[in-house]
This record gives C-alpha cells, sequence and structure tokens, in this order.
C-alpha cells in the first residue's frame, strides 16, 4: 500500500511502472506502464499535469490497464494508446471536460459500471472515445442533477466497432453524439458498426442522438426514450416514463417501468482485435449478477419503492 501526495501547486507528475494500489492521487500523469493497476483510490482537484485536457489523471501507452473503485471530484482519467483497458465501478463528480476520455487508437477497452455526475457545474461529455476501436460500454449512469449539466453523454469520433448497452442517460443535453476523430491518426473518419442495446436515455433538450458526422453501419434498438426523440425509428425501441425510484440518486426502475423486462439479448464477451476473448460481468453496481430477465437500463434489479 503506497500513499503519495503532491501538493496542488507543484504540478507534479508520477511515472507508475509496478501497478501501486491504494494511491492518494493529486496531479499525476501515469505514462508508459505495461499494466498498471489503480484500484480505490480519490482523487479530488487534479490540474493539468502535462496533458492538453485539465483535470484528468491520463495513462499512456499501457496494456491491461485496471481503473477500478475509484473516485474522483472535479477530475477524470484519460487513456491513450492503451490496449485492453477496463474502466469500472468509479464514480465521477463535476468532471469538466469528460469523465472518462479513451483516445488515439485504444482499442478492446471495457467501460462499465461507472457513475458520472453532474451536480454542480457543466460537464462536456460524460464519456468521450476519438480514434479508438472495439470496444463494449455498458452499465454506466450518465445523469446531469441540480445545477450540474452535461453537453453529451456518450461522444463517439471515429470509433470503429463498439457496443453500447444497458446505460442510463439522465439529463444530458444530448444522450449519443457522433463526430468525426480528431486523434488517433484517424482525423476526419467516421464513427462505424455500432450496436446499441437496452439504454434508457431521459430528459435531453431534445434529441437523443445528435450527428455532426454521419455515422455508418449503426445498430439501434430494444431502447427506452423519455423526453428524447431519436433521429430514426427504432422497431423495437419504447417510450415513456422510465419510473427510476429517484432521478437524482437511484436508476434502478420499478416493475411498472416500460423498461422492465423489456430488455433484448447483449453479448457476454468481447473479442479481441488480436483473438483474444473478454468475458463482459453483467453484475450491476449493486452486486446483483444477470439473472436472463434483461430489463433496460444500468440495473438487473427491478424494484418498488
Amino acid at each position: 500500500m503506497a500513499s503519495v501526495v503532491f501538493p496542488e501547486s507543484e504540478g507534479a507528475c508520477i511515472e507508475i511502472s509496478a501497478g501501486y494500489e491504494g494511491l492518494s492521487l493529486k496531479n499525476f500523469d501515469f505514462m508508459q506502464n505495461a499494466h498498471p493497476v489503480i484500484v480505490e483510490n480519490t482523487a479530488h482537484g487534479v490540474s493539468i499535469c502535462g496533458n492538453a485536457f485539465g483535470g484528468t489523471v491520463a495513462i499512456r501507452g499501457a496494456q491491461d490497464v485496471q481503473l477500478m473503485g475509484n473516485s474522483f471530484d472535479g477530475a477524470g482519467i484519460t487513456v491513450t494508446e492503451a490496449k485492453a483497458a477496463e474502466i469500472r465501478g468509479n464514480t465521477f463528480y463535476n468532471a469538466v471536460d469528460a469523465a472518462i476520455r479513451v483516445t488515439d487508437g485504444s482499442s478492446d477497452g471495457r467501460i462499465s459500471n461507472n457513475k458520472i455526475l453532474a451536480n454542480e457545474q457543466s460537464v462536456q461529455s460524460g464519456i468521450l472515445l476519438d480514434g479508438s476501436s472495439n470496444f463494449a460500454l455498458w452499465n454506466n449512469v450518465i445523469a446531469a442533477t441540480g445545477a450540474g449539466e452535461i453537453a453529451s453523454g456518450l461522444l463517439l469520433r471515429g470509433v470503429s466497432r463498439g457496443v453500447v448497452f444497458n446505460n442510463v442517460f439522465s439529463g444530458a443535453k444530448v444522450g449519443l453524439e457522433f463526430a468525426g476523430a480528431e486523434t488517433g491518426g484517424k482525423a476526419g473518419s467516421v464513427t462505424t458498426d455500432i450496436t446499441m442495446r437496452n439504454n434508457i436515455i431521459s430528459g435531453t433538450a431534445g434529441s437523443a442522438y445528435i450527428f455532426t458526422a454521419m455515422p455508418e453501419r449503426v445498430s439501434s434498438d430494444y431502447n427506452l426514450f423519455y423526453e428524447a426523440y431519436p433521429e430514426y425509428m427504432e422497431t423495437n425501441s419504447l417510450f415513456g416514463f422510465p419510473e427510476f425510484i429517484n432521478s437524482n440518486n437511484d436508476w434502478r426502475i420499478i416493475t411498472k417501468s416500460p423498461g422492465a423486462y423489456s430488455g433484448a439479448d447483449v453479448p457476454d464477451v468481447l473479442n479481441g482485435s488480436s483473438g483474444e476473448i473478454y468475458a463482459l460481468d453483467m453484475t450491476d453496481m449493486n452486486g446483483v449478477p444477470a439473472d436472463g430477465r434483461l430489463s433496460m437500463g444500468a440495473y438487473r434489479y427491478v424494484a418498488d419503492p
């Protein structure tokens, strides 16, 4: 167990090579590590620290990254040029730019069971993928509450091959935004080959999706929309009040929700870009495993208040 704290005024970065646990993080930039493991830390007030995004902990050029069970306040994480990053079970409050940013040719990423909340200020993107490929994104909650704002829940810039299922996008101005790549040697490339299932998109300012660069081969169906409107009709998607237990802090749905037990089958593995097989853990944020009766949204458990 290591505990290292640098004063914010120093603007210091640290290079982790062995994968420490239990760090208290301030102004750190994790670079060129083989298998960094960052578990159950608290990071508040992280400053620019040698990258362009501000308020972020950065990992570059790594393989098999694990970022799990951390809490970030006013900060996010950036993973670049990484293979097989697993970003799971983290909580983010008021990350100014993007809470989770995966860029520059990163591949085989798995992003699940994260809570991304804006309750005090504006957040540009909940999750931003740019110039990345072959990813799975599931069981996440991205929500604007109180005075907080989120411009886009999920921003896909020139991303190829991905599945997006069983997420909650609540109160963002746009649920999902599709744009051209800006990094990863793919500048201007459009997003392709995306499958979206069992998501709840609720309370946007209008459109559920926005296209600043038209994607190719997107399959979206079996989603639930409320005060959010898809650009085209989805045959098996539903429209109606999602019946969250509490739209500010508890995004389980109750049994009368139109999304209860209305979901479609989703994959339980991600086939890696080099032939690997990565299991997708469908246990939700309350520790409830999948029971074969999928609902829409990020929680397996359907409850009544």
